[in-house]
């Protein structure tokens, strides 16, 4: 399997976003964000608070005003690891599903921060699945497919 040649860039967040993680809360808004350094849109990133201590792994989003979606407190450290964890927490949400819906054709199979896939929603309808795709994560081509496989 190839790995990642860089590691997961180092995104800096304030005082206040850090407490609201240590909290439980998994989203650090633009405001709270101290230093991007070289994040793309979509990127792995690891977060750290103003002292440098890791907090975990994120998936990073220029757009929107959520810029930060916590996946981890883990450090995921390559997009390979990344796509097991996202194909782990897909299987972990399907037996979920089977477990508690009976007698229906459609339902919600995978729903955000709910199923630990923040800013993916996957609905079932009879034979048909649709994809939400609510932050650049999810937007990457080798992501939508660990997720469709």
């Amino acid at each position: 399997m190839a790995h990642s040649s860089s590691a997961p860039t180092q995104i800096s967040i304030n005082a206040r976003a850090a407490t609201r993680l240590r909290s439980g809360h998994v989203w650090v808004y633009q405001s709270d964000v101290v230093s991007r350094n070289s994040a793309s849109a979509g990127a792995l990133v690891h977060v750290v608070d103003p002292k440098g201590k890791v907090l975990g792994s994120a998936v990073y989003s220029s757009s929107s005003q959520i810029m930060l979606r916590l996946l981890t407190r883990d450090l995921i450290s390559s997009e390979e690891e990344l796509l097991r964890l996202a194909r782990t927490r897909l299987e972990e949400a399907i037996a979920y599903r089977r477990r508690i819906i009976h007698d229906s054709n459609a339902y919600r199979l995978v729903f955000s921060e709910a199923d630990r896939l923040p800013g993916l929603i996957i609905d079932w309808y009879n034979d048909v699945f649709t994809i939400q795709v609510l932050t650049q994560a999810w937007d990457k081509a080798e992501r939508r497919q660990a997720v469709v496989q």
